[in-house]
């Protein structure tokens, strides 16, 4: 299942492969976004929290268009 969502992830908008970076960043402020939080703040949090949350909003993503 994770494997999967890394996958789509990996694939932006028009089709075409994302950088890592750059997919980082998106990750990063679809949290800020989501909870109304700062950048520095999400960096501050455990990995494994940050992961659960990157798969959720992978899901919720793919689920909502």
């Amino acid at each position: 299942f994770i494997g999967a969502a890394e996958r789509y992830v990996h694939v932006g908008r028009t089709g075409e492969p994302i950088e890592i970076e750059l997919e980082q960043l998106l990750i990063v402020d679809s949290i800020c976004k989501r909870y109304g939080v700062l950048p520095s703040q999400v960096y501050k949090e455990d990995a494994s929290l940050l992961r659960i949350i990157k798969i959720a909003t992978i899901v919720e993503n793919k689920i909502n268009g």
